[in-house]
């Protein structure tokens, strides 16, 4: 007998696990998912942008530059956040079938300050426009945090900040 395994695409792979981390992030932060274009998670006092990054695929993150610039004139007077997260699966991406979060094995999510972003250089791409590159290595050290950790997840907010008061009292 020939068994038929089923691959997944990996852009398929990318927008369903995007989802199922924007829910996640979600829940965890007690902030809904944005239901029309725009910013991720919002509520009427935060918007967090999140950036997802499978770590076996290496640690870096693209970010469209044109969210840098627009959000915030979009999203005014709300305290503003991207959320850099770095996940590892308990099987390889293209052996999962449909339930991404049932394989999530470890997240790792960095919070910082929208104006954080600014630092990073514009890079211009012909197919896909303006571009920042955040690595892991770029993060803030640990004295920059406040570490909070839930059943699958260490979440890292700066210090003082609006997220770190709303994770005290979440978590």
């Amino acid at each position: 007998h020939t068994r038929l395994l089923l691959r997944m695409d990996p852009r398929r792979f990318t927008t369903i696990s995007e989802q199922a981390h924007k829910k996640w992030l979600s829940a965890a932060l007690d902030v809904p998912m944005n239901e029309d274009l725009g910013i991720d998670l919002l509520d009427g006092i935060t918007g967090v942008e999140l950036k997802g990054c499978y770590a076996r695929w290496g640690e870096h993150y693209v970010v469209d530059d044109r969210q840098v610039v627009r959000f915030p004139e979009q999203y005014t007077g709300l305290d503003l956040y991207f959320a850099f997260l770095l996940y590892d699966l308990r099987i390889k991406p293209r052996s999962i079938r449909s339930n991404v979060e049932r394989n999530v094995v470890e997240r790792d999510v960095r919070i910082v300050p929208w104006g954080w972003m600014a630092q990073f250089p514009v890079k211009y791409t012909r197919r896909s426009g303006p571009l920042r590159y955040v690595h892991y290595s770029d993060f803030p050290n640990g004295e920059y945090f406040e570490r909070f950790e839930t059943k699958d997840a260490t979440l890292w907010a700066p210090k003082d900040s609006s997220m770190a008061a709303r994770l005290s009292l979440l978590l």
